[in-house]
């Protein structure tokens, strides 16, 4: 039994990890830290605290979630790391590759376990996907579109300010660069042919598009927004068919029915608690298995592509 102990406790963890921490005859929520104690109370732990440091002294706890405002990941994600806790940290896993390098020298130096939750890897879905196009029984991947967008009204969310680690990039890119890397053998050779950004009235990217060869051969395509209306689509092409996920969120399918197309063909899926399944994954890592859903150096050659992307609008 996996005891975990929440940093934050907004949405993402009240509406989707508490419940599939509750949910995992693995798992245990044995405190909550929030600044909020009604906010902590309400996610049903055992324990909760105001205070962070109280939270990673606390010997029955295990693992660490951290789902707190982007700048702060690596801070306490090297904290809990140091006090001997395991990690799984929401995305994006950090707002530069230092930060994201410190954090994986300290989850090798403390040995324990070091995740980012992208939790789209987890879905029966993606796994689908991912097995087709390993398996090159559809022929030669040769291209990936992806698309996720939604609008933001709220001027106060930290999504918008540059201080906390704001952007669509930053906040959407993950899903687009996770799935480029589950799709290509070799995530390293990514060669960006185009990228705009649109910074209107903001100190962060309201929208990002971007277009990239990978490996030499395959064409990728990915746009995340702010400001555009709500849309998640994935197509994939290969030499001899055409993937579309068809039914139920690209990217945040959650609880729901969802469905994906492979040349005409249907396949459906049954409601799944993918963020279960990554609570569920990470216990078994914790004690031995291989992470091959989403291991650390994937996600460590995510935040260098997001990087060099967002460094494109000062070169440009």
């Amino acid at each position: 039994m996996l005891r975990w102990g929440f940093i934050g406790a907004g949405n993402v963890a009240k509406l989707a990890l508490a419940p599939a921490v509750h949910n995992s005859p693995s798992a245990h929520l044995q405190g909550v830290a929030s600044r909020s104690p009604q906010l902590a109370s309400a996610l049903n732990p055992t324990t909760t605290y105001s205070d962070y440091n109280a939270l990673l002294a606390d010997d029955k706890v295990d693992a660490i979630y951290i789902s707190l405002p982007n700048h702060l990941h690596a801070t306490w994600t090297i904290a809990a790391l140091n006090a001997g806790k395991h990690v799984l940290c929401e995305k994006p896993f950090a707002t530069s590759l230092a930060d994201a390098t410190a954090m994986a020298e300290s989850a090798r130096k403390n040995q324990r376990t070091l995740m980012e939750a992208i939790w789209f890897n987890f879905h029966p879905r993606t796994q689908r996907l991912v097995q087709l196009i390993k398996s090159g029984e559809l022929g030669q991947l040769t291209q990936i579109d992806s698309t996720f967008t939604f609008t933001i009204s709220a001027p106060d969310n930290y999504r918008l300010k540059a201080d906390m680690g704001g952007g669509a990039l930053l906040d959407l890119g993950p899903y687009q660069l996770h799935l480029w890397a589950g799709l290509t053998e070799n995530t390293s050779a990514i060669d960006f042919t185009k990228i705009s950004q649109d910074f209107t009235n903001s100190a962060v990217d309201l929208t990002t598009t971007i277009s990239a060869k990978i490996n030499n051969t395959i064409l990728a395509n990915a746009t995340v927004s702010f400001i555009q209306a709500p849309k998640q689509e994935i197509i994939i092409n290969t030499k001899s068919a055409k993937i579309e996920f068809s039914e139920g969120e690209a990217f945040t399918n959650h609880n729901a029915p969802s469905a994906i197309t492979i040349a005409g063909h249907r396949e459906s899926f049954a409601p799944v608690d993918p963020y279960q399944l990554m609570i569920e994954d990470f216990t078994a890592v914790t004690q031995g298995a291989t992470n091959t859903i989403a291991p650390l150096a994937t996600t460590l050659h995510v935040i260098a592509q997001l990087e060099k992307i967002a460094a494109s609008h000062i070169r440009n």
